[in-house]
């Protein structure tokens, strides 16, 4: 799988806060389907979206699937399960209605989901019960603009529903009937 650091590796140093001279730049690992500009929660694992010239958007990085485990010490450490960026997102925009409908898109169909924000500047998680949570995550926005987010619970993924649905959303869109 790559990580951040190897994509830096890859491609030279790599700042999320300015990629260079380019409006917008998106980086995509991990072959697979990108359906519009939706989630596909089969198709692919890694992508990164970056805007510059002073663009408000940031990127969600979202964690599912795993568990939090202690490490000791009263701290916790997430494990397994995959990594999603959904599409630029707009600051305004964020609530907790979103992360539920992240939640939909990857196949988590039984509540609760429970979300799990990592501060930037403090060694813990914060839960996301409510829009104010939302809004408090993204006040903390860091230079990176990357919020990393947990999703816990959700009952068993149906990602291949999940799927099924984005295709079906998209053909319907395409034809026009939407």
């Amino acid at each position: 799988m790559v990580q951040i650091e190897e994509v830096a590796d890859t491609f030279g140093e790599v700042n999320f806060g300015y990629l260079g001279p380019l409006n917008f730049i998106v980086l995509m690992f991990n072959f697979g389907i990108m359906l519009g500009h939706t989630l596909a929660p089969l198709g692919f694992s890694y992508v990164c979206f970056a805007e510059m010239d002073g663009c408000e958007g940031f990127v969600l990085e979202i964690h599912h699937g795993g568990k939090f485990v202690e490490v000791g010490n009263g701290q916790h450490k997430y494990v397994g399960g995959e990594v999603h960026w959904p599409e630029r997102l707009d600051p305004d925009q964020t609530s907790c209605v979103e992360l539920n409908t992240f939640a939909w898109r990857l196949g988590y169909r039984q509540p609760p989901v429970l979300y799990w924000f990592k501060h930037p500047y403090l060694p813990w998680y914060i839960p996301v019960k409510d829009n104010n949570d939302a809004m408090m995550m993204i006040e903390t926005l860091p230079k990176n603009r990357i919020v990393v987010i947990y999703f816990v619970s959700g009952g068993v993924r149906r990602a291949e529903e999940a799927v099924a649905e984005l295709v079906l959303d998209n053909y319907v869109e395409l034809i026009g009937l939407k």
